[in-house]
């Protein structure tokens, strides 16, 4: 082998060489890690539940009576104050024997009035008959010819009496079945839909309107029954719009249950809003976070490096080198922080614990201020 070939060799060998220790130095470097220390702070625990704003009370609005719509005067969505006309049935039907039941009653009075007239000359032609009778000047068959005429009349009036009762009474129904024609809001709210239009056939009863009184509305959410333990009435929340979510409002639960859903395992909570926001809108889309304790001036950390197994609670640390596992016990704790007991001050704590396992060669790196929530 020539000089020049063995002299390229050797720099092949050196470069092996060299990328070898290369290799073996990097994979004997410990990983790095970022290391946070407990700081004492306010931690709030959170139940964080979805569900909707809505009215406590919401009623399906229809017709005493079946007819034809003649007008509706309301849209979806608008605001509509106790006793406001919103449906109007056709009603010249009604109004038409209104009117032949008033042209009756008086007919039937005009009637009555004559024939009282009449009754009155009969029962006294009655009595001059009988007078004469007594006195013997006319014959019996005359005195009961009056008597007949009286009685006739007296029967006609009678007849006139009961056309007068039955055209009155036919009147007072059909006066009050004159406003069953116009349907009116039953209490203050918001339409939420309309399912009539004019010159639909209605019957009595149908559902032609759905108003909801926005003024007694609630935000109804549904959480996991395990949180039960720690729910109470009273407990404060925040809810907020995903739609509008720069403008949470306060709200205050006000019931619990009393069911719970065993299908699903949930269990539904009711709250109510000091000053709802104008922006609300029946059955919008909300997220409760009801605060269930709080913790001041607790040890905590970020939750990124609290694990659980099997019913307990852990953190990483790094001593010396190497990752240890370390016990805590949890005070509490939201999406954004934990509140720990059994947690020395000076415990440099991986922060983000999931990959990091127990016993591995680690460099601690302390996290950047600005990275801690």
């Amino acid at each position: 082998m020539s000089w020049v070939r063995k002299l390229r060799l050797l720099v092949v060998l050196a470069l092996l060489a060299a990328g070898l220790f290369a290799a073996f130095h990097r994979l004997r470097q410990p990983t790095r890690v970022e290391v946070v220390r407990p700081v004492r702070r306010e931690v709030v625990e959170l139940i964080i539940a979805s569900g909707v704003y809505r009215a406590v009370r919401q009623s399906e609005v229809g017709a005493e009576v079946a007819g034809l719509v003649e007008s509706v005067s309301v849209r979806e969505g608008q605001s509509v104050t106790a006793g406001q006309p919103v449906i109007q049935l056709r009603r010249t039907d009604l109004e038409s024997q209104r009117e032949q039941f008033r042209t009756a009653i008086q007919t039937a009075r005009d009637d009555q009035a004559r024939l009282r007239i009449l009754l009155a000359e009969a029962e006294t032609q009655f009595k001059r008959s009988r007078t004469l009778f007594d006195q013997k000047t006319v014959a019996e068959a005359e005195l009961d010819s009056a008597r007949a005429a009286r009685d006739a009349a007296a029967a006609a009036v009678q007849t006139a009496a009961s056309r007068v009762r039955e055209a009155e009474a036919g009147l007072a129904a059909t006066e009050q079945l004159l406003p069953k024609r116009t349907v009116n809001a039953p209490f203050a709210g918001v339409v939420l839909r309309r399912k009539v239009e004019p010159g639909d056939s209605v019957t009595a009863g149908e559902g032609l309107l759905a108003i909801a009184e926005m003024t007694e509305a609630e935000v109804y959410v549904e959480t996991d029954e395990n949180n039960l333990s720690r729910l109470r009435v009273g407990q404060p929340a925040q809810i907020i719009a995903p739609a509008f979510p720069d403008r949470p409002f306060a709200a205050r639960l006000t019931q619990i249950g009393p069911n719970v859903d065993t299908e699903r395992g949930v269990v539904g909570l009711r709250l109510k809003a000091g000053s709802a926001p104008d922006f609300l809108l029946p059955n919008m889309t909300v997220d409760a976070n009801i605060e269930v304790a709080r913790h001041t001036d607790a040890p905590a950390l970020p939750i990124s490096a609290l694990l659980e197994q099997e019913g307990r609670s852990y953190l990483l640390t790094v001593r010396t080198g190497r990752v240890v596992r370390l016990p805590v016990r949890v005070l509490g704790k939201n999406p954004r922080w934990a509140a720990l007991a059994d947690v020395p001050a000076e415990a440099e704590v991986v922060r983000n614990a999931t990959g990091v396992k127990e016993g591995q060669s680690v460099e601690g790196v302390p996290s950047p201020p600005e990275k801690l929530p």
